[in-house]
Parts: structure tokens; C-alpha cells; sequence
């Protein structure tokens, strides 16, 4: 599929019926995958959250992430391989963006993972800086990030700024059914 066939693409909030999906494409592309148990931890915290990028009735990206008073915090995201370089990440970075600005939040973080060279050209794209070393504990590994940080997306989300139309549905909170906390 070259980038001119690229379907169009859907976001949502991530569901608990999302999980396998959104695992599969976790697992595809890090060499150090987070587990079921992990993605389960991560929306057991009031505020964990995830987006979805859906084309032709399937996931093809996902992005974990927690929000705070003055923060935007993507733990996790990913492309599905075969759609990869086609802007669905992208598609999701902005929203996120526009929803830290509409929301008062003043900084856009990202995790990257260290052994995910070919994410570079993209976390460059969006003007991301590295901000320090990370390490997050996950089941019996230690894993190295690079927290990095975008003031550039702040800055045009703010200046781009649009109400969401009415006829769209809300982004910015996980109705019901969305995965929030599992049982």
C-alpha cells in the first residue's frame, strides 16, 4: 500500500476489547513488549489512557499515555509494521497535542525507547528533545528510555486551535465501555 492509497483513519479511546489487538501490534514492534498485565497496570491508574487509530475496521496504531495537572505523558505508541510511515502516529501525536493545549497542559512528553532507531525521524519531525534518561521497572526488567519533550507541538496546538465540531465524538474522555479500570 503506498502513502496515496492510505484509507482514511478514525481515532477513539481505547477499549478493553482493544487489548489483543493493540498487544499484537505492541509485540510486532519492541523488542522488549509490555505484557497484558502491564497494559491492565497502566489503566488501573486513574490516569492512564489510550488512543486508537482505526483504518478499514482495524487497529493500526495505539498510543498509552497518562495525563497530569501540567502534562501530557506518552508512555507508549505504536504502528502496526505495514502501515508505518503513513501518518497514523502522527495523526495521533496531534490530537494528544491539541488535547494537552484545550486542557491547560504544558508539556508534551514522550518515552522513547532506546532500541527504537526507527522512530527517530519522527520524534524529529514533531521537534521532540531528549529531556534525560529513564528507566521504568517493568516485570522483571529494567527498561532504558529517553524521555523527550516537544515544545513545538504546544505551541501550534494553541495557535491552531478549534473547538471539536459537534457531530464529532470526544477524544478527550473514555465513555463507557472504554478501558479504564478491569475488573
Amino acid at each position: 500500500m503506498s502513502t496515496s492509497q492510505m484509507p482514511s483513519l478514525d481515532l477513539r479511546c481505547l477499549l478493553r476489547s482493544d487489548l489483543p489487538e493493540v498487544i499484537r501490534i505492541e509485540n510486532r514492534s519492541f523488542s522488549a513488549p509490555w505484557s497484558e498485565s502491564e497494559f491492565a497496570e497502566h489503566f488501573r491508574d486513574h490516569n492512564g489512557h489510550g488512543l486508537v487509530a482505526i483504518s478499514e475496521g482495524h487497529i493500526v496504531a495505539f498510543a498509552v499515555y497518562t495525563l497530569r495537572a501540567t502534562q501530557t505523558h506518552v508512555l507508549s505508541l505504536a504502528v502496526r509494521p505495514e502501515y508505518r510511515r503513513r501518518r497514523a502516529a502522527s495523526l495521533i501525536v496531534w490530537r494528544l497535542s491539541e488535547q494537552a493545549s484545550q486542557q491547560g497542559r504544558e508539556e508534551f512528553l514522550l518515552d522513547w525507547r532506546c532500541g527504537s532507531r526507527a522512530a527517530l525521524p519522527f520524534l524529529r519531525s514533531f521537534d521532540f528533545a531528549p529531556v534525560g534518561p529513564g528507566r521504568r521497572q517493568r516485570r522483571d526488567l529494567l527498561e532504558l528510555v529517553i524521555l523527550m519533550r516537544s515544545t513545538r507541538l504546544m505551541t501550534q496546538a494553541i495557535e491552531n486551535y478549534e473547538p471539536l465540531r459537534p457531530e464529532k465524538p470526544s477524544l478527550f474522555g473514555c465513555e463507557s465501555g472504554a478501558m479504564r479500570r478491569p475488573a
